[in-house]
């Protein structure tokens, strides 16, 4: 299960179903919305002070990519996009 911090600017990773702390994760200044695609390989985090969204990898626990997005993005959603 991750968390999102605004306070300490960063994510956390809790095992189920014991809430144990696996790994804190910092993404930078306000996280918001966090995100999950289907094939469930990363996690996606808005960082509205960051102007950015932040992958991490749901194996390493680690920061892997941060996308410019523009000003103070709050919300994200993931899907799957049919190319057939």
């Amino acid at each position: 299960m991750w968390v999102a911090s605004k306070y300490y600017d960063c994510v956390f990773a809790y095992s189920l179903p014991d809430f144990k702390l696996l790994k804190t994760v910092p993404v930078g200044l306000h996280p918001e919305w966090l995100t999950i695609p289907p094939d469930g390989k990363s996690l996606y985090v808005a960082v509205a002070g960051k102007d950015s969204t932040v992958v991490v990898d749901n194996k390493k626990m680690a920061v892997v990519k941060t996308i410019p997005v523009g000003p103070v993005p709050k919300r994200n959603a993931s899907g799957m996009v049919r190319t057939d």
